[in-house]
């Protein structure tokens, strides 16, 4: 069994109890189980574990394990050896066989560090889901971006068409109107022509500019 393990404090109504996790997994020694569950030494523990020890499973993903761990000594010489440890299931187990208030407080400081290490593995957990809703929140954005795109290329198509049938429909004014102006400027060209060739008065009878008309008639009739 590997030694290397991390060292985790925990409160426990005022005292600290150090547990050694491996893997994810909490271990007590029996010094820290025998805090938590209000026995006077070590040695109640292990007296306890000898009289159920068939009630519990062995194994490191169980209730109870013998771990090498580090116990004494320098940091820089550490002293290591074999020890019982007790998971989280075995303190439980045994806070239930635990009778009066210690038993009551060992079961709920059980209970309540059970669902801090539920949050702290919902934390770890929520920036995966996390990271998968992004990802289909970006999905849904560039989705929605090519419909948005292909909509606003319908629309735009649209309006091009209507400008140019509107620029049609005016040109086609443009042209009306010029040719109509056209016609009448022919109109005023050709009265002014008449009414250079076919003087009239007010009164509808021909005149001669310049007494011209009177000099003629005197002419004809041989004055």
């Amino acid at each position: 069994m590997p030694t290397s393990s991390e060292i985790v404090t925990q409160d426990f109504y005022g005292k600290a109890v150090e547990m050694h996790e491996r893997n994810g997994a909490l271990w007590f020694t029996s010094e820290q189980a025998a805090t938590v569950l209000g026995a006077t030494d070590r040695r109640a523990v292990a007296k306890l574990f000898r009289l159920h020890k068939s009630e519990l499973t062995e194994g490191t993903e169980y209730a109870y394990a013998n771990l090498a761990v580090v116990t004494s000594g320098e940091q820089s010489s550490p002293q290591v050896r074999r020890v019982l440890c007790l998971s989280m299931q075995g303190v439980e187990f045994f806070a239930l066989l635990v009778r009066g208030e210690e038993g009551k407080r060992a079961r709920r400081w059980v209970l309540d560090l059970r669902a801090s290490l539920r949050a702290k593995e919902k934390v770890i957990a929520d920036p995966v889901k996390l990271m998968a809703k992004l990802r289909d929140l970006e999905a849904q954005l560039v989705e929605a971006h090519a419909r948005h795109r292909d909509d606003l290329k319908a629309t735009v198509t649209q309006l091009l068409e209507s400008n140019a049938v509107m620029a049609s429909a005016l040109g086609s004014a443009l042209a009306s109107r010029r040719h109509q102006i056209a016609r009448e400027r022919a109109l005023r060209a050709e009265l002014d022509i008449g009414q250079k060739l076919f003087p009239y008065g007010q009164d509808g009878t021909a005149q001669d500019s310049d007494d011209e008309g009177p000099k003629a008639v005197n002419r004809i009739n041989g004055n």
